[in-house]
């Protein structure tokens, strides 16, 4: 056992000075992420946690140390994760951690003079404290459940574990070597700083109540991002958390005195005020007021709980001349809050210090301590933390630091989200495609499959960067396609037509039939017994060609099949199909192929349909479309445990044709069968029609990510997001001349949202941007090479 503990159980604790101890870890909403809304919730539901917890400490530490970030658990397969990993190894990052301490000392909490904090206590001291203990746990346990159920927007809230034994038994030392882990060292208090091996610490404190500003907020605009479009907000917790460049702690203490004991106490000098007014007319002004305010606590709000409060900020530093560099922004945050700062020395330095261990804090005296209510000190509870890492998704960076953090945006245990499709939005050269080739290059390394529709050419390059897991297949006009999905492949068909089978071949030849409308129910229901009487009356050689002759040479079909002529027009069908047959016009599309497209997909991790050729052509484009779907559905999601995206990109113009939007609103309605994904890439959602379908697109995607946009505005309605989500989309500011160039993407999962930073290294950077005269330098030296890896080493040395 650690001599300063007499007992460790679990995250409860009694100290050697007499203290009881309950001790949590608190993972806080991320920096950013909350709006005004939930301060001023905020502020009350911690009023409402603390309120009735017996005479007590209650103390919220915020650590916020300065490291250097380790990648050594990066995965390095292939060339862009190894050059991600080196590019961020070592970078500076901002470490977070803030703990709760539920604190029942066995003596009293009132102390006039300062005293020693390591003596030790009498047996007598401890009479009747076990009673004490169980009730206090009982209060404690519930104002934890309390706080652990608050909801804020963006599926934020509060995450409250409790310590392990080894952390409550370890966390001594953690303090007292300024939370260094490596090694223990000797303590040395100088006039005005404290030296524990090679660190140097201070404190800055507010504790006069007199030198605080005249009125409180629950919030306040946050200068630092709030623009002519975005309002961003704060509270005075966040001046001194983040706000503050270097290593520190922001300590919170608040004594939670018997409710009766500051109105008693100020009963008593309101007593004196009024017996006294006749010796000095000040005591007569003095004692109305304080009539006022005993009046106010009574009768107007008798739910308020009057407490003794202690904030302070213990600097950290490795030089005196940086410690006294620090300790003046320290002043000065103070100051933008109106607060009137308290710098100790000797002594005090000493007492402050040494007091501000949690189970320590028994000892403030009076002088070290402001009295006001629990609304007041609810306003300097820090409560954003730092940017939170998922364990698997796509690497972006924190907008505190740009430290990697992890965002998953496939969720298998469905946290944020239950649809998994997705749109990237911004306008020209705002970074759509580079996000793109990051997400496809991000889910490759994940296992997951992308399939990419494309029509402007995009991913030539990533293809080369992973040449054995990429198939590239374009259109050329003439050309077979290769393409049958009249076939018949092993549990297709026995007695009859799978209903699978029989759905695809419906939608497949209702795209050349119909053109740019949508299929009725009851022209599907005939296509079905069309299609399924095909099958029963043949015998091998299946394929679209051979399906509209059988239909051209059965003149009795449609009275065998009970299919009135209303309900199926025979003579239109054939007119259209003719162009699909010998003679037509597309009469090539079908024709046989010695090479099967299906054969070159299996195994590809990577399948990037080039469809530049046909963007132009409504019927041909929606007919591509639907075999894009078909032949993926038989190849890449025949195995139903498969991950995969299907990604549409530059399809913004074609969307305007009925016949292209029904069949992207048939890959939506698809993909739901499958373990899969739907992604649009879209320079604005006004590029996405408004009706019907449309709608129903945008009411299956649940993930949005948006790098720009010339109307925040439109896209906030069209998504129906929050105000806060505005702002924060509103704020999105990229910086290429800074040391380490980023741009900002605001990403949505479900009801989450946040701004992250966007960096990358240089050679993920060659890697993925498609456009300007740099780019073209790339490809020459690539086509002369033929390995885009030494291409990009090339001109990076160049």
């Amino acid at each position: 056992m650690n001599k300063n503990y007499i007992h460790i159980e679990n995250n409860e604790c009694l100290f050697r000075n007499g203290v009881y101890a309950m001790c949590y870890h608190l993972e806080l909403p991320e920096k950013y992420s909350l709006g005004k809304e939930d301060y001023i919730s905020l502020k009350d539901r911690w009023r409402k946690a603390l309120k009735d917890l017996p005479e007590s400490i209650f103390y919220k530490q915020d650590a916020i140390i300065n490291k250097k970030y380790d990648t050594s658990n990066f995965p390095e397969s292939n060339f862009l994760q190894k050059s991600t990993k080196k590019h961020f190894n070592g970078v500076d990052f901002k470490d977070h951690a803030c703990f709760l301490f539920f604190l029942l000392p066995s003596q009293s909490l009132i102390n006039e003079n300062l005293q020693n904090p390591f003596k030790k206590l009498k047996k007598a001291d401890f009479y009747g404290f076990d009673q004490r203990i169980l009730n206090y746990k009982t209060a404690v346990e519930e104002a934890v459940n309390f706080l652990s159920n608050i909801k804020l927007s963006g599926g934020a809230k509060f995450y409250i574990e409790p310590f392990k034994n080894w952390e409550v038994k370890s966390y001594y030392d953690t303090y007292y070597t300024l939370f260094e882990s490596d090694f223990i060292s000797d303590k040395f208090f100088n006039h005005s700083s404290i030296k524990i091996g090679e660190k140097y610490a201070a404190v800055v404190c507010s504790l006069d109540e007199e030198k605080f500003p005249n009125k409180f907020h629950p919030f306040k605009k946050d200068e630092h991002l709030s623009n002519d479009k975005t309002t961003f907000y704060r509270n005075y917790g966040d001046y001194l958390s983040f706000d503050l460049p270097f290593s520190h702690l922001y300590n919170q203490i608040c004594f939670l005195d018997p409710k009766d004991k500051h109105l008693n106490d100020l009963r008593d000098r309101n007593n004196k005020l009024h017996k006294s007014i006749s010796f000095d007319k000040q005591n007569k002004t003095l004692a109305e007021a304080t009539d006022e305010i005993i009046t106010d606590l009574v009768d107007v709000n008798n739910d308020v709980r009057l407490i003794r409060g202690h904030n302070n900020v213990v600097v950290f530093a490795d030089s005196e001349e940086q410690l006294q560099k620090n300790i003046n922004k320290t002043v000065d945050a103070f100051k933008s809050l109106e607060i009137k700062p308290y710098i100790p020395k000797d002594n005090y330095l000493n007492a402050i210090f040494n007091y501000s261990f949690p189970f320590h804090s028994q000892y403030f005296t009076d002088n070290q301590l402001y009295i006001s209510s629990l609304e007041v000190f609810s306003t300097f509870l820090n409560n954003t933390g730092t940017y939170k890492s998922d364990k698997e998704g796509i690497l972006y960076n924190s907008r505190i630091d740009s430290s990697p953090v992890v965002v998953d945006t496939w969720d298998k245990k469905k946290k944020y989200i239950k649809a998994r499709n997705f749109w990237i939005l911004a306008p020209t050269g705002e970074g759509k495609s580079f996000n793109a080739n990051h997400i496809i290059a991000a889910n490759i390394s994940l296992g997951v499959k992308v399939v990419i529709i494309d029509l402007g050419g995009s991913y030539r390059k990533l293809a080369t960067l992973f040449p054995e897991q990429t198939a590239y297949v374009s259109y050329q006009e003439g050309v077979s396609l290769g393409v049958n999905p009249f076939e018949l492949s092993d549990g297709d068909y026995t007695n009859r037509l799978s209903n699978d089978k029989l759905e695809v071949l419906v939608e497949f030849v209702g795209v050349h039939c119909k053109r740019d409308t949508i299929l009725k129910e009851v022209e599907k229901s005939s296509l079905r017994k069309l299609i399924e009487q095909y099958y029963k009356k043949t015998e091998g050689d299946y394929s679209l060609p051979n399906f509209i002759e059988f239909v051209k040479k059965s003149k009795d079909l449609l009275e065998v099949l009970n299919i009135k002529e209303e309900f199926f027009n025979r003579d239109e069908f054939l007119h259209l199909m003719s162009e699909f047959v010998d003679g037509g016009t597309y009469d090539y599309l079908y024709k046989e192929k010695k090479e099967n497209i299906s054969d070159g997909l299996i195994g590809k991790n990577i399948v990037v349909f080039e469809l530049d050729a046909v963007r132009e052509n409504n019927l041909l484009l929606s007919i591509m479309l639907q075999l894009v779907s078909t032949t993926i559905d038989k190849v890449i999601w025949s195995d139903k445990s498969n991950r995969g995206i299907v990604l549409f990109d530059e399809i913004a113009e074609q969307l305007k044709w009925k016949g292209v939007l029904g069949r992207v609103n048939y890959f939506f309605q698809t993909i739901r069968k499958q373990e899969g994904a739907i992604g649009i890439i879209l320079q604005s959602e006004s590029q996405m029609p408004k009706n019907e379908i449309s709608e129903a697109i945008i009411e299956n995607t649940q993930i949005l990510y948006v790098l720009g946009a010339k109307n925040y505005r439109n896209i906030q309605k069209r998504f129906n997001l929050s105000e806060h989500a505005y702002y924060q989309m509103a704020s999105i500011k990229p910086d290429f001349d800074c040391k380490r160039p980023y741009s900002q993407v605001f990403i949505l999962r479900g009801n989450n949202h946040q701004v992250y930073n966007f960096e990358s290294s240089k050679e993920v950077w060659w890697a993925y941007q498609t456009e300007g005269k740099e780019n073209d330098k790339l490809l020459n030296i690539y086509k002369e090479k033929g390995d885009m890896e030494k291409a990009i080493e090339i001109i990076m040395q160049k």
